[in-house]
């Protein structure tokens, strides 16, 4: 397998002509290669994989007949600028990303050649430009009231330039078609009625690209009024006009001679959309002590629209805009003198018209959105960090957290999904009351740690368990998209040595070596699976200069 490397640089400049003015400029530039959860195993079989004698593989290990990579390359331009002489200050935003992926990955997750991806060139170039106002101490009302303002500008260019698909592929010099091994006989055959003639016979191979482009307008703005003491209220708004639009969208195939054919050409479709929205937010807050903050909110949001446009045989999919509804209700406190803090929220969400992922080469595309008409997510969080027994014992510190969810789709009639007994994927499916994807109904985490002075620095021990109730990877929510409950538990130990400002850490990551899945893609070939890595004991060290 190939290894996992990261490699990145980051240079900050500062320059502060004036004690009005400032100015900040930053380049970040990351190469990262590796597997990331690329490599996955077939681990359930479906009926068409079985066809084709494909065994599960449901372990750390397994075989592909695709090498699986992942490279990515991305760089970052910022800059910001900040004029203070007044009694509002300016604040000018910019930045410039471009990011380039490419991959392998075998769809079926077995050793047996029946399709294969390569996202040769995923591409990425984000502009964004902000523009803000905000009030300073200067400020007509500075006492009682804060706000900001300002304008939002961001434009992209994102999608596969360069994305193949090898399906079964017809290999007349080798004799064989995908996984089978053509009859001598056969191949002769066929080079002899095909080459006289100039005839050529598809590959498997397809070639596909989809590219989407974005233009985004915003205005916005919030302030925050102190109404009394222990009373504030904030008010906010956004204005927003975004477009997007296919610049390509085609698929062609590759024939034995080299040559090409198109088979679906979207690029000058003139496909796009535009959506003007205005989402408000309200929030009260309420101080009935110096350490306790109690707050209500409520807001709303939108994601635009987008468009399938990875597509081999079907057309191009409009999928509407994504909306959300959201309350909270949260308190934030200290207690027992200030040795405990405690942060708490209960929350409601309503999601109309949420766009959801599915994958599945019979569908017509490769990656395909879809809507489900409606959602709710409710629940409550906390987190808790206490120092114990403080009057007798130095840096012993415990702490808590946990999340309850009750996530559903309300409504999510005319749904895809892979039949559990079947494998074939339906449309006319109804997963309302379906778990939604990814939300376990309880999540939990319990650490303790102790630090003490030692020599010229500091050593700290530290121990923490971690518990998920499962969740579903898929609408469907049936075994086969599920992850079963799992608890881990970590530790670690390190030693600072203040003078050279370097730290030695000797830690264990799931040290009862629980398997449970980080990545799942259910597909035409059946469930393929990323695991998490089994037990890892290592020694990292850091250096601060």
């Amino acid at each position: 397998l190939p290894a996992e490397i990261a490699r990145a640089a980051r240079l900050k400049l500062r320059w502060k002509p004036a004690d009005h003015l400032d100015f900040n400029l930053a380049a970040f530039r990351l190469q990262q290669q590796g597997l990331s959860t690329l490599f996955a195993l077939n681990a359930e079989p479906r009926p068409i994989a079985e066809l084709a004698l494909v065994q599960p593989q449901t372990g750390y290990s397994g075989a592909v007949d695709n090498p699986s990579y992942f490279h990515l390359q991305n760089t970052v331009i910022y800059g910001q600028g900040v004029w203070e002489a007044g009694p509002v200050d300016l604040k000018l935003i910019g930045s410039d990303q471009s990011i380039e992926t490419n991959a392998s990955y075998d769809f079926d997750g077995s050793p047996m050649p029946l399709v294969a991806f390569e996202p040769a060139k995923q591409t990425g170039e984000v502009r964004t430009a902000e523009l803000q106002l905000l009030s300073n101490d200067q400020t007509w009302g500075a006492d009682w009231l804060n706000w900001i303002g300002g304008l939002y500008f961001f434009k992209s260019r994102q999608g596969y330039d360069e994305l193949y698909l090898h399906v079964l592929s017809v290999d007349l010099d080798g004799g064989t078609a995908g996984a089978i091994s053509l009859p001598p006989a056969l191949v002769n055959a066929l080079r002899g009625a095909l080459d006289p003639v100039g005839l050529a016979v598809p590959t498997g191979n397809i070639d596909l690209e989809g590219v989407v482009g974005t233009r985004s307008y915003a205005a916005f703005a919030q302030g925050t009024a102190a109404l009394s003491e222990w009373f504030s209220l904030t008010l906010g708004g956004r204005y927003q006009v975004e477009k997007r639009w296919v610049i390509a969208s085609n698929s062609n195939a590759t024939l034995s001679n080299g040559e090409s054919i198109n088979i679906f050409d979207f690029d000058n479709a003139g496909l796009s959309d535009t959506v003007r929205s205005f989402k408000p937010k309200v929030s009260l807050d309420f101080r009935p002590s110096d350490d306790a903050l109690v707050y209500l909110s409520w807001q709303q949001a939108l994601k635009s629209a987008a468009y399938n446009t990875v597509n081999i045989y079907d057309g191009v999919d409009y999928v509407e805009p994504e909306e959300m509804e959201a309350y909270e209700l949260g308190v934030k406190t200290t207690l027992l003198g200030g040795t405990a803090r405690l942060n708490a929220a209960a929350f409601h969400y309503e999601i109309k018209n949420q766009q959801v992922q599915y994958v599945s080469l019979l569908a017509g595309g490769a990656i395909r959105f879809e809507n489900a008409a409606g959602e709710r997510i409710r629940g409550v969080d906390f987190d808790l960090l206490v120092e114990l027994l403080p009057e007798w014992v130095d840096g012993l510190v415990l702490t808590a957290g946990g999340a309850y969810l009750d996530a559903s789709y309300q409504n999510y009639q005319g749904a895809s999904g892979f039949d559990s007994s079947t494998g074939v994927l339906t449309n006319n499916n109804d997963f309302s009351g379906n778990r939604v994807v990814r939300a376990p109904d309880f999540t939990g985490q319990l650490g303790l740690s102790k630090s003490t002075p030692w020599g010229a620095g500091m050593l700290e021990l530290s121990g923490s368990v971690y518990h998920n109730s499962g969740y579903s990877y898929a609408p469907i929510d049936d075994d086969i998209s599920n992850q079963d409950a799992y608890t881990t538990v970590d530790a670690h130990l390190s030693y600072l040595y203040e003078p050279w400002r370097l730290r030695a850490t000797v830690f264990g990551r799931n040290l009862t070596d629980k398997f449970y899945i980080i990545g799942l893609f259910n597909t035409d070939f059946g469930r393929l699976q990323s695991p998490a890595p089994p037990r890892v004991v290592g020694l990292r060290l850091n250096w601060d200069f």
